[in-house]
């Protein structure tokens, strides 16, 4: 698990200080599916979101070879204090050239602000 423990720390600093690029690094943008849909809402979550701040923790880590699926808990908290949770979400990572990228996503919204093309912006929630 601590792997994934350092993986998911090192995804919310960069999801934290919003660089994006950094961020999409994490992903496997040739098995990912709607990964261009993926990078685009991301970006409208960096450009129009205020400060929020990311918790992840590993529920459960299923190992097989070059696959993992892990379940997380995750709460996202604005700065005017609302929140956005979810719990035993599935995030399915495999190994290209050696490192874990995510390849599958059960709940988008772990890491998208809104749903699809965001509007508004955080604080408005």
């Amino acid at each position: 698990v601590s792997t994934f423990d350092e993986i998911f720390k090192q995804m919310r600093n960069v999801y934290i200080d919003e660089r994006l690029r950094e961020f999409l690094e994490f992903f496997d943008q040739d098995s990912y599916p709607n990964f261009v849909a993926f990078t685009e809402n991301m970006e409208n979550t960096f450009d129009l979101s205020s400060n929020f701040n990311l918790k992840i923790v590993i529920r459960n880590l299923s190992l097989d070879k070059d696959t993992a699926l892990v379940r997380v808990d995750w709460i996202k908290t604005y700065e005017d204090s609302s929140r956005d949770s979810g719990f035993n979400n599935i995030i399915r990572f495999h190994k290209v050239d050696g490192v874990w990228k995510i390849f599958d996503i059960e709940v988008e919204k772990i890491f998208i602000v809104g749903s699809g093309t965001f509007q508004g912006n955080v604080t408005d929630r």
